[in-house]
C-alpha cells in the first residue's frame, strides 16, 4: 500500500514504518482536552472552536473551563487540532486529559453466544 501523507515519502510504504496499522480503514483517534478561558473571552473561543473540524465543545463551567473533544478528520489531525486549540485567542492553556487510539479492526466486536 503507497501513501502520501507528510509523514511518508511517496514512494515508502505503510508497512515499513514502525507502528503502522495493517488495515487500510481508517483509525478511531479521540482526544478529550480541558481548556481554561480568560474572563470575558468564553463566547468567542466557543465560536471560533465550533467553526473547527473534529472539535466538540461539551461543557462550560463557570470558572472558564472548556470540556472538549478533538478527533482526527480527514483534512487533520488531533494533534493539529489541540494546536489549534491551543493558540485560540482567548484560551490561555489547555491540557491532554484523555487520549484513544483504536484501529477499526480493534473496534469490531464478534457475537459471542452464551
Amino acid at each position: 500500500m503507497k501513501v502520501n501523507s507528510r509523514f511518508l515519502s511517496e514512494d515508502q510504504e505503510l508497512a515499513t514504518v514502525p507502528g503502522a496499522l495493517p488495515s487500510p480503514e481508517k483509525p478511531f483517534n479521540v482526544c478529550g482536552l480541558l481548556a481554561h478561558v480568560a474572563e470575558g473571552q468564553m463566547a468567542a473561543v466557543r465560536a471560533a472552536l465550533d467553526e473547527l473540524d473534529g472539535v466538540e465543545v461539551h461543557a462550560e463551567t463557570e470558572d472558564g473551563r472548556l470540556v472538549i473533544t478533538i478527533e482526527d478528520t480527514d483534512d487533520c489531525l488531533a494533534a493539529e487540532m489541540i494546536t489549534k486549540v491551543d493558540r485560540t485567542p482567548g484560551v490561555m492553556n489547555s491540557s491532554l486529559v484523555y487520549h484513544q487510539f483504536e484501529s477499526q479492526d480493534s473496534l469490531e466486536t464478534e457475537e459471542v453466544s452464551s
